[in-house]
């Protein structure tokens, strides 16, 4: 092969490789937002976690610190539940299933039957009118932050997108543990578009809400 022949393929080939190594450009935020809504309608189960950092905040005599549990579509959904309790932080647990509701006592770990307009609504976070609509309806403008991994959700690299947040109905559904007057918000989203983590802070502090391991295996029972 001639000198010259053999120039021109160098040059072919470090054109193809210039090219594979140029960046692609940054998914569309609206899309990432849409389709961890569509992750979160459609999920036939998930499990979750939800961490509060900072001051806590009363909820019907509960100051919680975390909740963590399972969800099966459209509506069960159990969860242990760390709470403030004269200083010290005691585990408790909430489950629904459909129109109706427990809850564990934290001193004695009894399960009682409640009503269900009394319970701490950790399932209407997750239902059709709780995060899917949330997404849908309440964030606006969303911004693309970037990729990366992060902490607490290890194993994988994330997209974050920034959102202006009307909270009224995040407020409602969480039982006002988030205030309504919050009007940002950051969401996580992975490469397959599934909803990873929402985070959104107040005055005092930060709501921190994850899901993984999505999937048919999640099944809520009574707990008595």
């Amino acid at each position: 092969m001639s000198t010259r022949a053999l120039l021109l393929a160098f040059l072919l080939l470090a054109a193809g490789a210039l090219a594979g190594c140029a960046e692609e450009p940054p998914p569309e935020p609206q899309a990432l937002v849409d389709q961890a809504a569509d992750a979160l309608l459609f999920a036939e189960g998930f499990a979750f976690r939800v961490d509060r950092e900072g001051d806590l905040r009363d909820i019907g005599g509960w100051l919680i610190r975390s909740a963590s549990g399972e969800y099966e579509a459209p509506s069960d959904v159990y969860a242990d539940v760390k709470v403030a309790l004269g200083g010290l932080i005691v585990q408790a647990a909430v489950a629904s299933i459909e129109d109706r509701s427990w809850q564990q006592d934290p001193l004695s770990g009894e399960w009682s039957e409640i009503d269900p307009e009394d319970a701490i609504t950790v399932a209407g976070l997750f239902g059709a009118d709780g995060l899917p609509a949330v997404l849908t309806l309440d964030f606006t403008n969303p911004e693309y932050v970037g990729r990366g991994e992060v902490d607490g959700l290890p194993g994988e690299p994330l997209h974050q997108v920034a959102v202006d947040l009307d909270a009224a109905r995040l407020s409602e559904i969480s039982a006002g543990l988030i205030p309504p007057t919050v009007e940002r918000a950051d969401l996580w989203v992975s490469d397959e578009g599934e909803f990873r983590r929402v985070a959104v802070t107040d005055e005092t502090g930060r709501w921190v809400i994850d899901v993984f391991d999505y999937g048919p295996d999640h099944v809520v029972e009574p707990p008595v």
